[in-house]
């Protein structure tokens, strides 16, 4: 039997019949640092997630999702290992699956990843670009943008989908920002869309796709959060020179109008009868022109002496405003 040493390798040879083996050799390395190196990012995180339950970040970090503990996050666990690069990451409901967009296909689809197994599935591919995942607070539904026309609501216990709106978003399906929100009953969704002039209104839709306009602003509204309650839709106004927070009271609340107003002052005891309350007889005369510098004043009755009612004249509309001053 012949042993040499060939191409940084061991070989036997056979003289008998010329047989020639490769020998074996596995040798565990003792090395003098650890295989895996760990490192430190302090400024490269792309797109982050809160938990629920408010323990554990999401975090992308160099197109890879991370998770970290919210309290000491000292260190993170790699969840995702591809040469795609994953974004906008969003927490199901019970704390440990993310649901996050990725373009590992060439457009970008929807997956989900366990947390702790690390077990991924693929909810969606489609040529379109799948952009923006955010939970349902009941942890039912899913709602992403695909493309720049569609807001797609996801069934997570059906695993089906349907187009919920449709619209002109613009650039809202590439930004980083997210303009659209669930209310916290997850009936409602409400979401920025540019008009024919691209000027932008918010809008609320149901589950059936029922949209309505909220804002119906010129200018450029954005940026829709709804309530804890889900009483009040809160969003931003801008335009090229300023910047406001307006809020919408979504409960109904029946419409007073200033005739019904008026007519109840002629109400007795809320008895609506043509019986007229006794005035005063004593008619307040004061030095109007002191209290109330408009062009012209009125003197009014009043069952109060203590109290002058002053109606005074203008211009425009309304025609009349009340005051209240002392009486003598």
């Amino acid at each position: 039997m012949l042993v040499f040493e060939q191409d940084f390798k061991i070989w036997t040879l056979n003289p008998d019949d010329g047989t020639l083996n490769k020998v074996p050799i596995d040798i565990n390395s003792d090395e003098i640092k650890n295989a895996v190196e760990p490192k430190v990012f302090k400024n490269n995180v792309e797109y982050f997630a809160l938990s629920p339950d408010g323990k554990k970040i999401a975090a992308v970090v160099h197109g890879e999702l991370f998770v970290i503990p919210s309290e000491k996050p000292e260190e993170g666990r790699q969840v995702t290992f591809s040469s795609a690069r994953e974004s906008y990451p969003a927490w199901g409901k019970g704390s440990r699956t993310i649901y996050y967009s990725t373009d590992i296909d060439g457009s970008h689809d929807i997956f989900s990843v366990d947390a702790f197994t690390g077990e991924q599935k693929q909810l969606t591919s489609t040529k379109e670009n799948d952009l923006k995942p955010i939970v349902s607070p009941d942890g039912k539904y899913l709602a992403f943008y695909r493309g720049l026309h569609k807001i797609v609501r996801y069934d997570l216990g059906k695993n089906t989908e349907m187009t919920w709106v449709t619209g002109n978003f613009g650039d809202y399906g590439l930004e980083n920002s997210i303009d659209y929100a669930w209310s916290p009953d997850s009936r409602w969704l409400a979401y920025a869309v540019f008009g024919p002039t691209m000027e932008s209104d918010i809008y609320v839709a149901d589950l059936d796709g029922n949209a309505h306009d909220i804002s119906q602003f010129y200018g450029w509204n954005f940026d829709p959060k709804f309530s804890s309650d889900g009483k009040m839709l809160y969003f931003t106004f801008e335009t090229r020179y300023e910047s406001h927070t307006y809020k919408v009271d979504l409960q109904y609340k029946p419409v007073e109008y200033f005739e019904a107003f008026l007519d109840s002052l002629f109400m007795n005891d809320g008895d609506p009868t043509t019986k007229e309350k006794k005035p005063d007889d004593k008619l307040i005369s004061t030095a109007l022109s002191n209290v109330a510098p408009a062009p012209r004043t009125y003197p009014l009755r009043t069952q109060k002496p203590s109290l002058a009612r002053i109606a005074r004249r203008f211009s425009s509309s309304p025609p009349y405003s009340v005051n209240r001053t002392s009486g003598r």
